[in-house]
């Protein structure tokens, strides 16, 4: 008890961040799985095999391993450094995007 009274501002702060990310996660994912449910959905082939692809791909590959390639591998590949708040929400976009697609 006592190590959470000397704690508790560190552990807010990890508290705010944590609800900054999963609602900013939730917004772009829910965003473009709408986009890419719809497209999906689409009597333009290309256009729905390209979205069957997107989701397959992305979920198959483990959250882990997301938030490695978006943090490490963009800056290796790309030379796109990104902020780990930015990475985050990066990867769990991928992550949750193509689970909503399925859902819509």
């Amino acid at each position: 008890m006592q190590d959470l009274l000397t704690y508790w501002v560190v552990l807010a702060r990890g508290l705010g961040w944590t609800i900054a990310l999963s609602a900013g996660a939730l917004v772009l994912g829910g965003v473009f799985g709408v986009l890419i449910g719809f497209a999906r959905m689409s009597r333009f082939l290309p256009l729905a095999w390209l979205a069957t692809a997107y989701i397959e791909f992305f979920r198959s590959i483990p959250p882990l391993i997301l938030f490695f390639g978006c943090y490490y591998g963009l800056s290796y590949a790309a030379g796109l450094s990104l902020t780990p708040y930015w990475a985050a929400t990066l990867a769990l976009t991928l992550y949750c995007s193509p689970l909503i697609a399925e859902v819509l």
